[in-house]
């Protein structure tokens, strides 16, 4: 119905009926293989050592280039237009090409977005990321509690300080292993921070899952 209403075109050629159509897809959406998708550093399981150690991350799989225009796109409109379908079409080209689907994992968590923007786009577009590539309600909350500043466009320290000690994990995760989603990895600080809390909550490891990387 939605669609008949108003009609989806591919945001890279603008032909209609699909958010990125086969042929632009296959010729502009390709993903970064054998690098650390925060650095950019030659990199096992999409980590080089040091942000590795920097995030407590043990693995983090990441999809598309958010400086690619067409993903880009795709998140700026689910994120401030409110299209909550773009988040399930790239989810979904995700888990077709990179989601493996044989991750070892006992339960999945996602990125909490503050009170206002929660008000404003009805939905958590890091729940809908989650359940779409895992198949699966996440069981684990983590809790933000304290209201942020908005990351973009902060640098590496001050998106550290600015994320700093507002989350919080209530769960008992004991020898558990994790798998925390996010939409856009830029610098780390915001899994980093998630995978602290995830950690004092008992979690054995934490497994990183975006849709982009910056």
């Amino acid at each position: 119905m939605l669609g008949l209403l108003f009609p989806i075109d591919c945001v890279v050629c603008g032909l209609e009926g699909s958010w990125v159509c086969p042929e632009c897809w296959e010729n502009n959406c390709q993903r970064l293989k054998r690098r650390c998708f925060i650095c950019k550093k030659l990199g096992e399981n999409g980590l080089c050592k040091g942000c590795q150690k920097f995030t407590g991350l043990s693995e983090l799989i990441c999809g598309y280039s958010y400086k690619n225009p067409a993903i880009r796109e795709l998140i700026i409109k689910a994120k401030y237009a409110n299209y909550s379908n773009a988040l399930v079409f790239l989810s979904q080209k995700f888990l077709d090409e990179a989601v493996d689907a044989e991750i070892d994992f006992d339960v999945v968590a996602y990125i909490p977005s503050s009170r206002n923007k929660f008000r404003e786009r009805g939905f958590l577009q890091t729940k809908i990321i989650a359940e779409k590539l895992f198949r699966r309600n996440a069981s684990v909350k983590i809790l933000k509690v304290r209201e942020t500043a908005a990351q973009a466009g902060l640098n590496k320290a001050a998106r550290r300080e600015n994320i700093k000690d507002s989350f919080l994990v209530k769960d008992n995760l004991r020898d558990k292993t994790v798998v925390v989603v996010d939409d856009v990895v830029t610098t780390g600080s915001t899994l980093k921070e998630a995978v602290r809390c995830l950690k004092m909550a008992g979690a054995k490891k934490v497994i990183g899952v975006t849709l982009a990387y910056d």
